[in-house]
């Protein structure tokens, strides 16, 4: 059983939803002050919001496209390579993507 996949799933959409829930809407996602709040800016990243902002998307197209992309993917390289191994994968590349997003977007 593929758990910390579901987990992960379960974890995006949820911060979606309590995101929206403070402000937003459905579709258009989070509110400016929700994205500011958690998302990250590169300035800040120093207080915690690197990885709070691994789990904030901007829209509801940008969560089902990661979410589609994580259940066709995700599932298979979990059982691959172990649920810890997956998991150190999937965080590192959300920092790595973080810091390349900083790197070349840094306003």
């Amino acid at each position: 059983m593929p758990l910390v996949s579901i987990a992960l799933l379960l974890a995006n959409v949820v911060v979606y939803l309590l995101a929206i829930l403070h402000g937003g809407s459905f579709l258009d996602g989070p509110s400016r002050s929700v994205a500011l709040h958690y998302g990250a800016i590169p300035a800040q990243l120093s207080v915690g919001a690197a990885f709070s902002s691994i789990f904030v998307h901007g829209s509801f197209l940008q969560l089902l496209a990661n979410t589609i992309a994580l259940a066709l993917f995700a599932l298979n390289v979990e059982d691959a390579i172990g649920r810890l191994r997956f998991l150190a994968f999937y965080l590192l590349g959300a920092l790595f993507a973080l810091a390349l997003t900083v790197l070349f977007a840094p306003n």
